[in-house]
Parts: structure tokens; sequence; C-alpha cells
């Protein structure tokens, strides 16, 4: 193990798991959260605004350089977000901050099914879906939830499953 002021660097993964799995479960939970957060907040997810400058992480140096991100890139720090914010049980999360994930979710699912990866796009419409498990269809979230299924069965269509297409179709 290497470390700094502010890094640790394991010299094989093993060692990382063993250190991660004796993090407490709802201390993992809030650090999985934050870091969604922090990176949502880097392609200013709440905004739904994906272009234009951001603050890359250099984690040779421990610093932060601005610079113009591809869109390649922008869809990676999308999916590292959405999937941390994802990996908290929903149940552990207010309705607002809910429905606020199932929005990224939804950025996600469109930013992927415009560059063709529908299974990336078909995961994050069906977790969005999942967000929102108690409130899928009153007034404040209607129209995500009618866009997180309409993606579910558009992305289900072109990866051929057609039972799932139709099983996100009939809910609509």
């Amino acid at each position: 193990i290497e470390t700094t002021d502010s890094l640790v660097v394991f010299t094989h993964d093993l060692i990382q798991q063993g250190v991660y799995n004796d993090i407490p479960t709802e201390e993992r939970r809030r650090l999985h959260l934050n870091i969604g957060i922090w990176y949502g907040m880097k392609v200013s997810l709440d905004q739904h605004s994906m272009v234009g400058q951001i603050e890359e992480i250099d984690f040779y140096r421990l610093s932060f350089v601005e610079r113009n991100v591809e869109t390649q890139e922008i869809n990676a720090i999308i999916g590292l977000a959405t999937n941390q914010v994802n990996r908290v049980d929903p149940k552990s999360i207010e309705l607002s901050d809910r429905i606020r994930f199932a929005r990224w979710n939804m950025v996600a699912a469109t930013q992927f099914a415009k560059s063709f990866n529908f299974g990336a796009s078909a995961h994050y419409c069906r977790k969005g879906i999942g967000l929102l498990y108690d409130n899928l269809w009153c007034n404040e979230t209607f129209g995500l939830c009618r866009a997180l299924h309409e993606g579910a069965a558009s992305a289900s269509l072109f990866l051929g499953d057609d039972s799932d297409a139709l099983k996100y179709a009939n809910i609509l």
C-alpha cells in the first residue's frame, strides 16, 4: 500500500477489496452517494448541461485541470456518477433525491442511447424506474416516469428483447 496525505494506492485489488469490505455498510452507502453527487456536479447533471468545461481529477498529481471534455468522457463521468448513486438502497434516500437521481438516470440513458449503447440505456432506465418505486405515476414524476418507461421499451427493442420492450410499453 502506498500513501500520501490524501491518497491511498493499493498494490493489489484484493487488498483494496478487503479494505472496502471492512468499511461499515452505512458508511459505504454514504461514500457512494457523496462520490456520485460530486461527479454529477462536475457534469452539471442537475442542469442537464453536458457540454463545456469540467474539472478532471489528475490522480497522479492530485490536482484539478480544467479543460474541454469529449462526449465519450462525459458519458463515462455520467455513468460513474449515476452508478455511484445507484449503489445506494433507494429506501434510504429521501423522495426528492430519488427523483433527482431518477432524472440523472434518464440523462445517462439518453446519452448512452445517442451513442448506440442500448444495453447501458436500458440499464439506466430500469434503475431510474426503481428509484421511483413508490411514486411512479404521481403528478410530480409523471413525465419522468413516462420517459423512463419509453426509454426502457425502446432500448429493449433495439437489443432484441421483445418481452422487456412489451413489458415497459404495456405499462404506458
